[in-house]
């Protein structure tokens, strides 16, 4: 697993179309604060909880549903959460399941240096 800015995944993100972005937060967080962007790349990310709630283990269905959204094994991956916490714990059980280049964004979401802080795009959470 490396670690990277949320402007050098984005720019990631627009230079390779097999890349994706999954956002690992809660879909409380996703509806109250707000989700990334991906539209003007022509894609969107993939919302997929790590954990559904403080203190509760990760979630068991995680890495069999990040394959199902689509994300190769050989494909960069950008996990993405508030802080930049849960994210590395995701792309760390990625790595440890044959994914070949997973990629945690610092400063998550919100945090200082990340998503929302960066000015990358973002949007409302419709659930799809």
């Amino acid at each position: 697993m490396r670690e990277i800015s949320a402007e050098a995944a984005f720019a990631a993100l627009r230079e390779d179309a097999r890349a994706v972005l999954c956002d690992v937060r809660t879909q409380n967080e996703w509806r109250s604060i707000g989700v990334p962007d991906l539209a003007g790349l022509g894609r969107q990310p993939v919302f997929l909880e790590w954990v559904s709630g403080p203190g509760l283990p990760p979630n068991p269905d995680f890495l069999a549903r990040l394959q199902a959204a689509g994300a190769a094994k050989d494909a960069p991956v950008y996990f993405l959460c508030r802080s930049g916490v849960r994210s590395a714990a995701a792309a760390l059980a990625a790595d440890a399941a044959g994914w070949t280049h997973t990629v945690n964004i610092v400063g998550g979401f919100e945090a200082p240096g990340g998503w929302r802080a960066s000015l990358l795009p973002t949007r409302p959470w419709r659930p799809e």
